[in-house]
């Protein structure tokens, strides 16, 4: 879900600007606009020069969800909470623009009827966008600690911390996205322990599919042994194996549905 908060970029905002309903005295613009299907957003902008079209290092925006809806493929979900973003850098060279903003979120919740969950903490956001191949690439790492709490209608809640480390780098498309993963996380289940991760193999969704079609992913525990997740070709489920000693060697191998992969 994070990609679909942090979607809406200073460079995707610029585009396409709403109707400025409050413009405050200085640096600052304040704006809102409705959500595709209920509920609206409120941004705050902040400007180093006072062009609010242009981009600069130093700019910054507030944005705060009120039950907005939207529709990412075939999935409704529901936004509320801040996520604000300042820009560090900025370059523009033509049909190639690239930037790193710090993002913060607070109570930044989401809802569907599949999951809910929310994200607190901050992260530095690195990204390029390619006019000509109408694509985007990110690169997100934590800048300090992000902390995710995840509920699905089949499971139990869990909160994960993610703390400095922890980096995504994905490239989107109008056909597919396609993601790499490293990084430490712990959660409650694991007591004082920690789990490190990372992608073999970039995970690949296509365009409104819940789960990825291809990649491979290996879980190492602190407290010992490696889980690998492995991409099949039955859509809704993945192969999960289990190195028991971490001597290279997999014991043990079964089909786990994505769902319940994702919920452990």
């Amino acid at each position: 879900m994070v990609k679909v908060v942090i979607h809406k970029s200073i460079k995707e905002r610029t585009k396409k600007r709403p109707k400025r309903l409050n413009v405050v005295s200085g640096l600052v613009e304040e704006y809102s606009e409705s959500c595709p299907n209920g509920g609206n957003v409120l941004f705050v902008e902040s400007d180093q020069d006072g062009d609010f079209e242009t981009i600069e290092t130093g700019d910054s925006v507030k944005v705060t969800y009120n039950n907005c809806e939207d529709v990412f493929g075939t999935i409704k979900f529901i936004l509320n909470g801040e996520i604000t973003s300042k820009v560090v850098s900025y370059k523009d060279e033509g049909a190639n623009e690239s930037g790193i903003e710090d993002v913060v979120m607070r109570n930044l919740s989401f809802s569907s009827a599949f999951q809910s969950g929310s994200l607190n903490g901050s992260l530095r956001l690195g990204w390029t966008y390619t006019d000509s191949s109408d694509k985007e690439d990110w690169d997100m790492s934590v800048t300090d600690s992000l902390s995710a709490k995840i509920k699905f209608t089949s499971g139990a809640e869990k909160t994960w911390i993610y703390s400095n480390g922890f980096k995504i780098i994905s490239s989107l498309s109008d056909v597919e996205t396609t993601m790499s993963v490293s990084g430490k996380a712990s959660t409650a289940d694991l007591g004082s322990g920690s789990i490190t991760y990372s992608t073999q193999t970039p995970l690949r969704f296509l365009q409104n599919s819940e789960y990825p079609v291809a990649g491979v992913m290996t879980l190492k525990a602190e407290a010992g042994g490696t889980t690998k997740i492995e991409v099949t070709t039955t859509p809704s489920d993945a192969k999960v194996s289990l190195d028991q000693n971490d001597d290279g060697t997999f014991e043990t191998s079964t089909s786990v549905p994505w769902r319940d992969v994702l919920n452990r």
